[in-house]
């Protein structure tokens, strides 16, 4: 898989991660997508949002950046403390671009969780109550691994 192939045409492939990206469910024309492996542990987060900058920067302005940021590391985060991604796992992003809208995927080792309404008076952070209120749509798909994943639309420009 090439980045700017179009989705549709790329298959599965064995060792590919779970997720609409890589089982090529995601039937939106993408301009661009990559596919980023990262070591698992406390430095994720920071990988994650140097590579999501270096990926989707040409595209996007700097709140639009940052608000990506935000979100990815919710997701990176929680792939570390609650899915099992310590320094010996390998974390997979997703990165997608299509017009009017982008797709990030994080996926993890770890067995995942039942998608309820996200609270911030619930236990733990405000992690994916903050992904809930500013995403356009997100959820988590399970096959091989866990994967969290979060969409946002965007105009032309932004």
């Amino acid at each position: 898989m090439q980045a700017g192939d179009p989705l549709e045409d790329v298959p599965a492939g064995p060792s590919e991660s779970a997720g609409f990206l890589a089982d090529g469910t995601w039937r939106a024309s993408a301009v661009r997508h990559e596919r980023i492996e990262l070591p698992g542990g406390p430095r994720s987060p920071q990988l994650a949002r140097r590579a999501v900058e270096e990926h989707f920067a040409a595209e996007l302005d700097a709140d639009r950046l940052a608000l990506i940021d935000l979100l990815t590391t919710e997701l990176v985060s929680n792939a570390v403390r609650h899915g099992g991604a310590d320094e010996t796992k390998r974390i997979v992003l997703h990165l997608a671009h299509a017009p009017g809208c982008l797709r990030i995927e994080v996926c993890d080792p770890g067995e995942g969780f039942d998608v309820g309404t996200p609270s911030p008076y619930g236990e733990g952070g405000y992690g994916l109550f903050i992904v809930s209120e500013v995403a356009s749509r997100w959820g988590v798909s399970r096959d091989a691994d866990n994967c969290a994943w979060f969409e946002l639309d965007v105009r032309q420009g932004s």
